[in-house]
């Protein structure tokens, strides 16, 4: 049967998982870096495509909107992050920063 096949495997994202996301996550953290905002982004979607609980990937692809100027973005993909790694008080208070406009002052 092709249950049994697949029982255990990774079949979300062509197959690709944690491992693909990592590295992903990885390249859209160098390109971030670099100030390649947009690369980033699309290395971000790339990761969560293969591992959508990817929290560092959310976190990340929220400083990109951030960087890029947008603040509604930023949040969302912040909060993601949170709903899936709450143990962040750095990023909570951030959140709770960028609502009250007060984040980089």
């Amino acid at each position: 049967r092709i249950s049994d096949c697949l029982m255990g495997q990774d079949i979300g994202a062509g197959g690709r998982g944690a491992e693909y996301a990592n590295a992903r996550y990885a390249e859209a953290t160098s390109s971030y870096g670099a100030g390649k905002y947009d690369e980033a982004l699309a290395k971000t979607r790339e990761a969560l495509s293969a591992e959508p609980k990817h929290w560092q990937a959310l976190q990340l692809q929220g400083n990109c909107f951030y960087a890029r100027g947008d603040v509604a973005g930023a949040i969302k993909s912040y909060n993601k992050s949170l709903s899936i790694n709450p143990d962040n008080p750095g990023l909570r208070d951030f959140v709770g920063k960028l609502g009250t406009g007060a984040a980089g002052k």
